[in-house]
């Protein structure tokens, strides 16, 4: 029997005039333990119109029930970084509204305009990187976009401007919604995306980190202020950092595990986990899984390196490692999970050679590599990430984005990366290639051009095509949730 939540999505989605809607399928009794959402990613960088179209439906809660925000514009770390300062005082507004980068604007309205575009949420995904984006060193600083000569996260100076920085976005929010008559949402709060990249790539820059965690943890856990309502939003706010999966057993993940267990005694009976509530997961098994590079020579690349590689294996989640999300399990046991961040192609990804990039992820950094995929395979993954979701009991998952960027590589070739050139430049593209057929929509044949594109947002949905994997997704989303 159909409970009423399903049969009302039911009946939202046959009379919906929306052709994004996703089709309802089979009924599926089993409830789901996890919130679902995806990033605010704009498909077109730099377009109002298109960052609008995605917080738009992450303010209506269109079927997702965690709204993501995640802020990679710097950390103000020259700013209130010798004690804690109380964020609702005028005078730490101003200093964080005196905090002006060029290209986006002061810090604090970087913060509360992404808060207000998605408001009101029940939950919030709130990630704010302290690591760069390599995830090797301290984020760059803010107003100047200069990476700080200094990169110990072991010092005070960092460890008050993050905390600062950070209670602050909780101050708007909590500001923002108290004023608005909104209720107050539930916070997991990622202090550090992607971390494990930094215990890779060092061990005594992750020994460095664990220290940062703790005194972030013990400030919020442990967070006081005249604002008795504040202070218990601050202190119920669940706090994770984030790591990627690759290949189940390799020595990435051996390293991964001994530095989450805390091998080497820096925190003496203590490990990471003590300072979190859950552990994030980023997974993207079509790029990160060593194994499963592979592939046919089919001849000279026509990109400019040695050999074009045809991969008919990589593209099929079928053929991922059997545990290659439980292994998690094993490399942080006892504690909850969450994925942040996952994603996989829809169709044929053309992926040219990154040295750097490729030698640390399994791959020849010499040859390129055409990793075939389908509609099917997409839809496929999804299916299996969120059955394995709710075999572990996530607290939630978020998938990357929406839509498919094609048009975003040209602004980014265009305009955002014309201060690169030569092979930095083709390197920077490479990257931001690896992710950009994972949409649930692809621009169809009507929209080969963001210029012909005029009017907003009527419009756009008639020049976006559903993938299969978008009526899985919606399948799931129409689950009684049950956290």
């Amino acid at each position: 029997m159909k409970n009423n939540k399903n049969l009302i999505m039911t009946l939202f989605i046959i009379n919906s005039c929306d052709s994004g809607s996703p089709q309802k399928g089979e009924d599926d009794p089993q409830a789901r333990s996890f919130y679902m959402g995806y990033t605010t990613w704009p498909f077109v960088p730099g377009d109002d119109r298109a960052q609008d179209f995605v917080y738009d439906r992450v303010k209506t809660s269109w079927y997702s029930d965690i709204g993501a925000l995640h802020f990679m514009d710097g950390i103000p770390w020259s700013v209130n970084n010798s004690n804690y300062v109380d964020p609702s005082e005028a005078g730490v507004t101003s200093q964080y509204t005196a905090q002006v980068n060029p290209d986006l604007g002061n810090a604090r309205v970087i913060l509360l305009d992404r808060i207000i575009a998605t408001a009101p949420q029940e939950v919030i995904y709130l990630a704010i990187d302290p690591l760069n984006d390599t995830r090797g060193y301290r984020a760059r600083e803010f107003a100047t976009a200069v990476e700080p000569e200094d990169q110990d996260f072991h010092d005070d100076a960092v460890h008050y401007a993050y905390s600062n920085y950070a209670v602050y976005a909780l101050w708007l929010i909590y500001e923002y919604y108290t004023e608005n008559e909104y209720t107050l949402p539930k916070i997991y709060f990622n202090f550090g995306s992607e971390a494990s990249d930094l215990g890779l790539a060092s061990l005594t820059a992750w020994d460095n980190f664990e220290v940062f965690a703790q005194g972030f943890s013990s400030q919020i856990r442990g967070y006081s202020h005249s604002d008795g309502a504040f202070q218990s939003f601050v202190r119920s706010t669940d706090l994770l950092f984030s790591v990627v999966l690759r290949s189940p057993g390799s020595s990435t993940m051996t390293q991964l595990q001994e530095a989450i267990a805390d091998s080497d005694g820096t925190m003496a009976n203590e490990q990471i986990t003590d300072y979190i509530d859950l552990i994030g997961i980023s997974s993207y098994g079509y790029l990160f899984y060593d194994d499963m590079w592979g592939g046919e020579d089919v001849g000279p690349s026509t990109l400019g390196n040695d050999r074009l590689y045809q991969d008919d294996r990589r593209g099929n989640p079928s053929n991922l490692p059997s545990d290659w999300l439980s292994q998690i399990q094993t490399i942080a046991p006892g504690i909850p999970y969450g994925i942040t961040e996952t994603g996989w192609i829809g169709e044929d990804l053309m992926r040219p050679s990154m040295m750097d990039f490729d030698e640390a992820n399994g791959a020849n950094g010499f040859d390129d590599y055409l990793i075939t995929a389908t509609e099917d395979y997409q839809n496929r993954y999804v299916q299996m990430t969120l059955e394995e979701a709710q075999q572990m009991a996530f607290q939630f998952v978020i998938f990357f984005t929406l839509v498919d960027y094609d048009i975003g590589h040209d602004v980014m070739e265009q305009y955002v990366y014309v201060v690169l050139s030569g092979q930095d430049k083709q390197d920077a593209l490479n990257l931001y290639d690896c992710w950009i057929k994972t949409g649930f929509f692809q621009p169809n044949e009507n929209m080969d051009s963001w210029d012909e594109y005029d009017i907003f947002p009527g419009d756009l949905m008639e020049r976006l095509e559903q993938r299969p994997s978008w009526t899985t997704w919606g399948n799931w989303f129409a689950k009684d949730l049950n956290p």
